[in-house]
């Protein structure tokens, strides 16, 4: 992506990182997807709130993937060390943090 995506990117590294590490931790991880589900059903509830279907559907999703933290945390650890580092965050993190996990519902 362009440099302002990456500096995005780089303010959500920041962020998580509590502890200044330099890998962020399976707790870093599951906040962040928290705050990523809730900001994207928020948008979701915004635009759909009158497809109750649709509001049913992206509830399931959240669900699931709320019980599913352990593959977003391989998909950000493309290695499998067990670290997540700053390499591999800024190249997955559009996929993994950025985009909207209920986009193909709306």
């Amino acid at each position: 992506g362009t440099q302002a995506d990456i500096e995005d990117v780089r303010k959500i590294w920041d962020y998580f990182d509590k502890n200044n590490s330099g890998n962020l931790s399976m707790d870093e991880v599951v906040a962040m997807q928290m705050m990523r589900l809730e900001f994207f059903r928020a948008d979701a509830k915004r635009k759909c709130a009158n497809h109750k279907k649709t509001m049913e559907k992206i509830g399931i999703e959240c669900e699931r993937m709320t019980n599913d933290f352990e593959s977003v945390y391989r998909s950000l650890d493309p290695s499998g060390d067990g670290q997540v580092l700053w390499e591999e965050f800024s190249i997955m993190a559009y996929h993994v943090v950025l985009s909207n996990p209920f986009e193909g519902m709306l």
